[in-house]
């Protein structure tokens, strides 16, 4: 009986583990993708666990543990991808910003950025289509820090400036001031709007940048899933 139930999961496994690196066919696929590839190495865990437990004793719990093995594999390959292409991204940020900072290392995917500092100020302004919300996170270094402005996810309809506050306290806390902000979402703000948003903070942090303490020539746009289109498309125009 227990052979059945483990090869019946290894096959949702499988089917789960697809959308990491097979695009997702309908919206609500879409949102599971973001699981695979986002959360992928704690799910492959799972999916390496399922194969050391389930009996291989018919064929059944023998495919079990295969397919639990291949979709362990698949949803490391976000992981991996990010591995392999950290080194350039790490030369190119060292080019524009003259610092030595690490980007990425296999070992804090399973930490969580989490640190206590440096605090978030709140920002308020008057954006193109109303108040516009800003959460800065200050560097705390004795010169002016490159700028990391932060488009949040959420699939253009949903999310917040909030969204992975302990990334944004790991960023600042090398050496980056973040700022993430609270772009218009559809169905009232339909594009460019988001691109407005976002501009209308950089440039409101740029025109006083002594009290930010930022660098207003070292900015970068960061974006985590629909942030990331949105910064893709504003740096492309």
């Amino acid at each position: 009986m227990i052979e059945p139930l483990c090869l019946l999961v290894a096959l949702g496994l499988f089917g789960f583990s697809a959308l990491a690196v097979v695009r997702a066919p309908t919206l609500p696929l879409v949102f599971l993708s973001v699981g695979a590839t986002e959360l992928g190495h704690w799910f492959a865990m799972g999916a390496l666990g399922l194969a050391i437990v389930a009996p291989r004793e018919s064929p059944a719990g023998v495919s079990a543990t295969a397919l639990a093995v291949l979709s362990a594999g698949l949803l490391l390959t976000p992981a991996i991808r990010a591995a392999l292409a950290a080194p350039r991204i790490r030369r190119e940020l060292d080019a524009a910003f003259g610092t030595d900072r690490a980007i990425f290392r296999l070992r804090d995917l399973f930490r969580p950025h989490v640190s206590h500092r440096p605090v978030c100020e709140r920002l308020m302004i008057e954006g193109p289509g109303g108040p516009l919300g800003i959460d800065l996170y200050a560097a705390r270094t004795p010169t002016a820090a490159p700028l990391v402005v932060i488009a949040h996810g959420g699939g253009w309809m949903a999310g917040s400036s909030h969204e992975l506050a302990g990334w944004n306290r790991w960023l600042a806390a090398r050496g980056y001031a973040v700022a993430a902000v609270d772009y218009r979402l559809v169905p009232n703000g339909v594009w460019p709007d988001q691109r407005d948003d976002l501009l209308a903070a950089i440039d409101f942090l740029r025109a006083d940048p002594a009290r930010f303490g930022i660098d207003p020539d070292r900015v970068v746009l960061l974006g985590r899933s629909a942030g990331g289109q949105i910064a893709s498309a504003i740096a492309a125009g």
